[in-house]
């Protein structure tokens, strides 16, 4: 059996939900004391299924690694705690194990990977001046 649609999608209403984006999720989250941590990818070959109808799933919650009420979450790299963000330290140890640019290419990737961190690092304008002058077109 085969259907056509096209008609009935000309009066459909497309659903858009945007990707967030990181630093907007990480603002929404300031100022909140307590955090609750589901990690339910860890958990997802655990859940028993029992098969027959969907509507009679019951899930357990207790195979969930789950954290409750914590003062400091790690959440997209960052560690957030209360109304302070900071680089993760995975992130930190990426920075520091950097290699050094040798080509303008490597340079473009080298500032495009800290210009995402310029919010945690204290005077990132000042530091990186010159090296931003030399990716442009006309450095003499």
């Amino acid at each position: 059996m085969c259907v056509d649609y096209r008609q009935l999608n000309q009066f459909t209403i497309k659903n858009k939900f945007p990707i967030p984006v990181i630093r907007e999720l990480l603002v929404e989250l300031r100022g909140a004391n307590f955090f609750s941590k589901l990690d339910l990818m860890s958990s997802y070959q655990q859940v028993q299924m029992i098969e027959g109808p969907f509507e009679s799933f019951k899930g357990s919650s207790s195979t969930v690694a789950s954290k409750l009420v914590i003062c400091q979450v790690e959440y997209l790299g960052h560690v957030i705690v209360t109304d302070t963000v900071s680089m993760g330290k995975s992130k930190v140890e990426g920075v520091f194990t950097c290699l050094v640019p040798h080509s303008l290419r490597d340079l473009r990737g080298f500032l495009g990977l800290f210009g995402y961190y310029r919010h945690f690092i204290k005077g990132y304008r000042v530091i990186t001046a010159l090296l931003t002058r030399l990716i442009r077109k006309r450095v003499p």
